[in-house]
């Protein structure tokens, strides 16, 4: 219980770190028309498959040959923000069966549990990318909003129609910022076309490394 109530805590703090970042509020950010890069990223952002600007060389130092400001300094911290976030996801993975069993669920219901926000990422994969494409920092504002508010329900939910609900919106709020995360890197890494490979692989490292980490410190809470 607690460590649901507490992931939900995590997630605020690392949305808001992610999008504390950059010259525009991501509430007042406009929504962009297909085929333009989201002002959301950063301002001084060109349309993808293009190279940095001159502007962007002459003002930005580079840091291993990528801009700093523009690119190196945001995907750090959206990578950073990714592996904290997949920590998370990983440290509550071992205390959902136990959860259920604590408050009467089958093993059958269990499983049912378990596999609920993938069925919310899959029914709503459509509707997140396409509000992605519109801003991609209010998609992740929003997603890790909904996921929070799932966590904590996670937490105090005391039968199963509560916890199926609680779960579906964890998938729902997942399928919305990641959509939004993962429009941000092909942007960000769409300024150096290099560098598209290295930072998707760099992403998905993370991801497993966070829950490779999580999952056992998750254990280790819940068996004391």
């Amino acid at each position: 219980t607690m460590l649901s109530a507490r992931r939900g805590c995590l997630v605020l703090l690392v949305s808001i770190s992610t999008l504390h970042h950059g010259q525009v509020s991501a509430f007042m950010v406009p929504y962009r028309r297909r085929g333009e890069v989201c002002s959301a990223i950063a301002p001084r952002f060109k349309a993808p498959n293009s190279g940095p600007t001159n502007e962007d060389d002459n003002t930005s130092p580079l840091i291993l040959g990528v801009p700093r400001d523009t690119v190196a300094a945001p995907l750090a911290i959206l990578l950073v923000s990714q592996f904290i976030l997949f920590i998370g996801v990983g440290a509550v993975i071992p205390s959902i069966p136990l959860y259920g069993k604590s408050i009467g669920l089958s093993a059958a219901s269990n499983g049912v549990v378990i596999s609920a926000p993938a069925v919310a990422l899959l029914l709503l994969a459509n509707f997140g990318g396409n509000y992605a494409d519109l801003a991609r920092k209010p998609a992740m504002l929003y997603g890790m909003l909904i996921i929070a508010i799932s966590d904590v329900g996670t937490a105090f939910a005391g039968n199963l129609f509560a916890l199926m609900v609680a779960r579906l919106g964890l998938g729902a709020g997942r399928c919305i910022s990641e959509a939004g995360e993962r429009g941000m890197l092909a942007d960000l890494a769409a300024q150096i076309p290099a560098l598209r490979g290295r930072a998707l692989a760099t992403q998905q490292a993370l991801a497993a490394l966070g829950i490779a980490i999580g999952a056992p410190l998750g254990g280790i809470v819940v068996e004391q």
